[in-house]
């Protein structure tokens, strides 16, 4: 089977939840949870490029291996130098937002649409780049069947 790719255009927007708290005029109380604004519009959006590189084909419900690329936006105050060390590689986003925040959204977003759930990624890979052009994109494959040897017993002596 043939991977499926997702891009989706523009700046990433990580997992993010905002809790909001209330009270009653009865005393009754308690917290509500929702998406950051970002999120939801990022989200959005990549639904809907999934939706369309998958047309009518059933989301997938076999363990999956997924990997995700976040390409950042090279900042426009770098020297040239620079600029260029970052478009080549040799210089690499350690920036917030966290890894695993990235691949959170972008598994809820294809959640559905690609993959049937996210409990079926079995193998992920994050990578964080820069980019003139920044972007998100998701290869999304079939994981392979693989011969795993028996697990080494700690516990005993020898």
């Amino acid at each position: 089977m043939s991977p499926i790719i997702i891009v989706v255009a523009g700046e990433a927007a990580p997992f993010r939840k905002k809790v909001m708290s209330w009270n009653a005029k009865d005393g009754r109380s308690g917290t509500h949870a929702y998406d950051d604004k970002k999120y939801a519009a990022w989200k959005d959006v990549a639904r809907y490029c999934a939706s369309k590189v998958m047309g009518t084909q059933p989301p997938l419900a076999c363990p999956i291996d997924f990997t995700l690329k976040v390409y950042f936006e090279i900042p426009e105050s770098w020297s040239n130098r620079k600029k260029d060390h970052a478009r080549r590689g040799v210089l690499r986003p350690v920036i917030t937002p966290d890894a695993d925040n990235l691949c959170k959204a972008a598994a809820d977003a294809i959640t559905g649409i690609a993959i049937r759930d996210d409990k079926f990624i079995v193998d992920a890979k994050i990578e964080k780049w820069y980019s003139d052009r920044p972007r998100v994109e998701m290869v999304i494959r079939e994981a392979p069947l693989m011969l795993v040897e028996p697990e080494l017993d700690l516990h005993q002596g020898g």
